[in-house]
């Protein structure tokens, strides 16, 4: 985690996402889950949309999980056992990556592997949805829509 904070020049207060495999991780990783997380996991994972839950290793905390629609993350995240902590290969604030030469020119060294995989799908980075407070409210718009995100959970608050 100390190597990913330094390599993206990320700031310690924004937390790092877990990517999940199965959208039964939920369970395993977050407590007290509302209906509407499960509902827009079903909808949206795998996918851009990332969601905020309280953390079922220490409920006074949050966990932010995403499932990718990417079958070298995913396969990666099978063939470990475990959720990844992950982030976007790029620096921080700066424009997310489509490409592994995208990553090269915004991070060319500080770490031992970057797999290419080809581009990226999409090009936008994934809605951040805190659910751990009601209403709901979006922490990064993105890949959904806040339209979308209402229609499940009724009005959010605004970034």
């Amino acid at each position: 985690m100390e190597a990913l904070y330094a390599i993206k020049g990320r700031p310690r207060e924004k937390a790092i996402a877990l990517l999940v495999a199965d959208p039964d991780d939920v369970d395993r990783l977050a407590t007290a889950v509302p209906e509407s997380a499960r509902i827009l996991a079903e909808r949206y994972w795998p996918g851009g949309l990332t969601l905020v839950l309280r953390s079922a290793a220490d409920p006074t905390t949050t966990v932010a999980l995403r499932m990718p629609d990417h079958a070298i993350p995913l396969r990666l995240i099978g063939e470990v056992g475990s959720p990844l902590a992950t982030t976007s290969a790029n620096r921080s604030a700066a424009a997310s990556p489509r490409t592994a030469d995208d990553v090269l020119a915004q991070l060319p060294s500080g770490y031992p592997l970057l797999i290419d995989g080809g581009p990226c799908p999409g090009g936008v980075d994934s809605t951040v949805v805190d659910l751990t407070r009601s209403p709901a409210r979006i922490l990064r718009p993105g890949a959904i829509s806040r339209k979308a995100i209402e229609a499940v959970t009724g009005p959010v608050d605004r970034p």
